[in-house]
């Protein structure tokens, strides 16, 4: 998909009052993938990038500059794997990237940018004659502090530490 998107800008300026000025403008390009390569493996991938720009600012020095919280580059890869000798077993795993984004509209601060790689399993089943999922899933294996984002309002969002997740579906 290619699109261009404009909307208001806004922020909070250097009198902590939060302000909306002139226009951002964000062109991209973004395309995903997926399919089967071979017999019991699944991909999924996707990639986007992002030429953001304030424009008509009051200040002559912030038009043309990044807008805040907008990466250049941002792509995921997945991938399932069904276990041939364990029926119902399925493992994945996940690689997020995030470019780096601006902090402020002059551009002179910033969030670097971010990986972090996700596994898991999953195993279907039935039980009573119901069918039943349990997955497992550890994301963030690296345990790498990070952060994930950055907002116009002056805050930051802390990635979330390594994260187990077990849960159980079923039909009745």
């Amino acid at each position: 998909a290619f699109y261009q998107i404009e909307k208001p800008s806004a922020y909070t300026n250097a009198s902590n009052v939060y302000v909306a000025d002139g226009l951002e403008r964000h062109r991209g390009i973004e395309t995903s993938v997926y399919g089967s390569p071979i017999k019991d493996v699944r991909l999924i991938a996707g990639v986007s990038y992002i030429n953001g720009e304030l424009l008509n600012q009051s200040s002559a020095a912030t038009n043309g500059n990044r807008p805040v919280g907008v990466p250049t580059f941002q792509y995921n890869l997945g991938a399932e794997y069904d276990i041939p000798w364990v029926p119902g077993l399925t493992l994945n795993a996940r690689w997020i990237h995030t470019g780096r984004e601006y902090a402020n509209i002059a551009n002179t601060a910033s969030i670097p940018a971010w990986d972090r790689f996700d596994l898991g399993a999953r195993y279907a089943t039935q039980i009573y004659g119901k069918p039943t999922t349990f997955r497992v899933s550890v994301l963030n294996v690296t345990n790498k502090a990070y952060w994930s984002s950055v907002s116009s309002s002056n805050y930051l969002t802390l990635g979330a530490p390594r994260t187990v997740l077990l849960s159980m579906t079923t039909d009745f």
